[in-house]
């Protein structure tokens, strides 16, 4: 596991313990909306098991935010995509890590 990969991980998983512990729920209701049992849920929270697309987008879908935040590739909302040399550096950046990866897989 690349070490890119790890940290999307840590941040997938971080952000949805967080914005699941503020919105008040707990891992069974979670797991009840998701159609899943709350080991598998606790388990794909934790990142012992990867979570199924499906999965990530209701999870998404519930708490009303992107995949993107999810895992950690959200912009300020300040920031223009046009006016930030940063932000588009670090999208080529990505956009070439993920292409790379999956032409290896």
């Amino acid at each position: 596991m690349t070490q890119k990969y790890q940290e999307i991980r840590i941040v997938l998983h971080d952000r949805i313990r967080t914005l699941r512990k503020k919105s008040h729920i707990t891992q069974e209701k979670m797991a009840r909306r998701l159609g899943i049992s709350r080991r598998t849920y606790a388990n794909y929270e934790r990142g012992i098991h990867a979570m199924p697309v499906e999965v990530l987008v209701c999870i998404a879908d519930i708490f009303g935010t992107s995949l993107d935040y999810l895992a950690g590739r959200d912009m300020p909302p300040e920031q223009e995509m046009s006016e930030s040399e940063e932000f588009y550096d670090r999208t080529c950046k990505n956009r070439d890590y993920y292409r790379e990866n999956l032409q290896n897989r």
